[in-house]
């Protein structure tokens, strides 16, 4: 009797444990909502493939969703909203002295941040304190890169104006592709098109602590962020990639000065820096020397890797993009650029 017995104590004490385990991730699934965190998944609703060759995506007018663990918005034109707007006081709109735009990736978009934190939104706060009615806007789309934002500024051109566009200048700007998400291809580069991938995409969407699971699995497992840092960074000296990123931003200045807009450049110091000193120096130098031969005016965006240590910098300990505290030393570096130039 005993014997057979055990098989079936067995069999309930994995029943239970199973049951167990499924309260207990159950109510750990409740609290992650209740904490309003979200995982850090890529939101291919975000975007709208356009057809068009040099811009061949654009953000989803009116979106509002999750995207890299963070809520966002983007208004009825296809730019992501800032926050808060300077220019509405005592309940009504009034016109700004001055209107500042700000060109760029998936660094100026704002991955990983709320609509508080982009590099537009510090600004327009920083400015508002200031006492100054400017009004920022953020043309920053992930995957951009020199001769996309061309086309972005010559479609912005169309409806507003501005009194002085910011390019923020990132190392994959030195690129012969205009479609790095491959959105135009019909892809979609950050997420596998693959029925693996899409039920991944689905699993975290919906099982946040799933994707939880799959984060502390994925950082036991990776040796550190410092290896990408070590990497061979040849593609960012191409020629040919270099001389035509130049000429998508030769365009932006030829359309500013006829228009009457000062223009500048800021060269962002990536967070590789931090491991690849060397390199990061030699990229600076070629980007300068490549500017200064069209006679385009910049700056250097690097307080963020002088004042904070590595960990604080980047926004997540598995993305280099850079952090709410990154974000605003960098705007005190663009701040300096708009007393000298407006």
């Amino acid at each position: 009797m005993a014997a057979h017995s055990l098989p079936r104590r067995v069999l309930l004490r994995l029943l239970a444990a199973a049951l167990s385990s499924l309260f207990a991730v159950s109510i750990f699934e409740i609290l992650l909502r209740i904490v309003n965190y979200h995982p850090r998944i890529s939101n291919r609703l975000l975007y709208v493939a356009t057809g068009r060759d040099i811009l061949p995506h654009t953000l989803r007018p009116g979106y509002e969703g999750y995207h890299a663990g963070k809520k966002l918005t983007i208004d009825s034109d296809g730019y992501r909203v800032v926050r808060p707007d300077a220019t509405v006081s005592d309940g009504a709109l009034q016109p700004p002295d001055k209107v500042v735009l700000i060109l760029g990736d998936s660094l100026v978009f704002g991955q990983g941040l709320a609509d508080t934190q982009t590099i537009a939104s510090q600004l327009q706060d920083r400015l508002a304190r200031r006492g100054q009615r400017y009004r920022v806007r953020n043309i920053g789309v992930p995957g951009y890169t020199s001769w996309n934002e061309y086309a972005a500024l010559v479609d912005y051109w169309r409806q507003y104006r501005a009194d002085m566009v910011i390019v923020v200048y990132v190392p994959n700007d030195v690129s012969l592709d205009n479609d790095h998400l491959g959105l135009g291809s019909g892809t979609y580069s950050l997420v596998a098109n693959t029925r693996f991938h899409r039920f991944t995409q689905l699993l975290y969407s919906n099982i946040y602590t799933a994707y939880l699971v799959r984060e502390g699995v994925k950082k036991a497992a990776t040796w550190s962020l410092a290896q990408e840092g070590r990497r061979v960074r040849s593609q960012y000296f191409d020629e040919d990639a270099m001389d035509y990123s130049m000429e998508g931003l030769s365009r932006i200045k030829e359309l500013c000065e006829r228009e009457g807009v000062v223009f500048s450049v800021g060269i962002y110091r990536d967070l590789w820096h931090y491991t690849d000193p060397m390199t990061s120096s030699r990229y600076e130098e070629a980007i300068v020397r490549n500017l200064e031969e069209r006679g385009m005016s910049w700056f250097l965006v690097s307080s963020h890797i002088e004042e904070l240590p590595l960990r604080e910098a980047r926004v997540h300990w598995n993305d280099p993009h850079p952090s709410s505290k990154a974000v605003g030393l960098i705007v005190g570096d663009i701040l300096k650029e708009i007393d000298s130039r407006l």
